[in-house]
């Protein structure tokens, strides 16, 4: 274990050992790992050349959680981006942080993320920063409670895509009907409205 965090530091791995061992806990007892590591040194050792990554797929390595990163798409995909420029590995740990704050819902954290990122220089995440000043009380609450609006949100986008499927094809009986499909509405009950419908359509 020394001595691979010994090789990839002249590699210019600039993260801490702790970094390293939590990944490798969840791999280093896989027999194919040595194998897979041993065939990766060779193709370095041969100056074997990879397809870039495309934008969409680097994002996605950035904001995904390292944990459920298989060790390849660290050590020949994400590393490569971080420690080959300054700007990146700042935009990773950024990115990083985002993540967990939301998903852990540290409130507390977001002043400091954004005054780290208004400090970072970065375009990109400048403009983001901006957007969550707009709304602060807005995101700051989000992160605070665990109540949201998002039920209704989904249901009211629900609504409006069944809406312009039927436009101008279908009565607002009709459309009931279909808003009451998969809403937890009995069989029995959704055949007394359709019953109900029927009749006054007579």
């Amino acid at each position: 274990m020394t001595d691979l965090i010994k090789e990839i530091r002249e590699q210019g791995f600039r993260g801490s050992d702790t970094i390293v061992f939590d990944y490798l806990r969840s791999v280093r007892e896989d027999p194919k790992w040595r194998e897979e590591y041993q065939r990766r040194k060779q193709q370095i050792a041969c100056g074997v050349s990879r397809k870039p990554l495309s934008a969409h797929q680097a994002a996605w390595l950035f904001v995904c959680n390292p944990r459920k990163l298989i060790w390849k798409q660290v050590w020949w995909q994400l590393e490569p981006l971080r420690i080959g420029d300054d700007e990146l590995g700042k935009a990773y740990h950024l990115a990083q942080d985002f993540r967990a704050m939301i998903k852990e819902r540290q409130v507390e954290v977001l002043p400091r993320w954004l005054k780290e990122v208004q400090e970072s220089g970065i375009p990109e995440l400048r403009s983001l920063a901006a957007g969550i000043y707009r709304d602060y009380d807005a995101v700051y609450g989000a992160l605070e409670t665990s109540v949201s609006n998002g039920q209704t949100e989904a249901q009211v986008h629900r609504l409006k895509l069944i809406k312009r499927q039927a436009y101008g094809r279908a009565s607002f009986e009709q459309l009931r009907l279909r808003v009451l499909h998969g809403s937890g509405v009995t069989h029995q009950e959704k055949v007394r409205i359709e019953h109900l419908s029927q009749q006054k359509c007579v």
